[in-house]
C-alpha cells in the first residue's frame, strides 16, 4: 500500500483510544471527509468520548513574528500540538522528556539534532526519542503536528 501523500491530501487527523498505548493516526482526503460528514450529518459533538476529530488545516493560524502553537488534543498521557510556521520561522533547539512524533501536514520543514538533519515534506512522519535536543526551521509556510507520547 502506498503511504505517500501530497499537500492537498492531508487534512484530517483522527486519534482515538483510552489506553496510552493505543494511538491511531489516519490521513484522509479533505474532500472525502467533508462529503462523508455532510452525508452522515455527523458533527464532532456526536463523537464518542474516546475519539477526538480535528481538522489541522482549518485550525492552522499564522503569526508574523513567531510560530503559532495550539494544543488540539490531550487525553491520558498523549498530547497533540499544532504548529503553524511562516517561511523562515523556527523552534530553537530544545528537548522534551517525552518521545515525540512529528508530522509535516503542509509545507517543508528541516528537523535537526546535533548530529542529523532531516527534511520533512507533507505526509512525512518522524519519531524522536525523549531527551534528544532538536530544532525545527520552516523552509516554506508550513503546518506541523507534534504528538507527545
Amino acid at each position: 500500500m502506498d503511504h505517500s501523500y501530497s499537500a492537498g491530501d492531508i487534512s484530517r487527523i483522527v486519534t482515538w483510544g483510552t489506553d496510552r498505548q493505543v494511538v491511531y493516526v489516519s490521513v484522509i482526503e479533505r474532500e472525502e471527509m467533508v462529503e462523508e460528514l455532510k452525508a452522515s450529518d455527523q458533527s464532532e459533538a456526536q463523537l464518542p468520548h474516546y475519539m477526538t476529530l480535528s481538522d489541522a488545516l482549518a485550525l492552522a493560524q499564522f503569526e508574523d513574528t513567531k510560530p503559532h502553537v495550539q494544543l488540539i488534543s490531550e487525553k491520558d498521557d498523549v498530547r497533540v500540538v499544532l504548529f503553524s510556521f511562516k517561511a523562515g520561522q523556527r523552534l530553537r533547539d530544545h528537548h522534551t522528556s517525552h518521545c515525540i512524533i512529528v508530522q509535516s501536514v503542509q509545507g517543508d520543514l528541516v528537523f535537526s539534532t546535533s548530529d542529523c538533519t532531516a527534511r520533512l515534506r507533507p505526509g512525512m512522519v518522524l519519531q524522536l526519542d525523549a531527551h534528544v535536543v532538536h530544532g525545527v526551521v520552516a523552509q516554506t509556510d508550513a503546518i506541523m503536528l507534534l504528538m507527545m507520547l
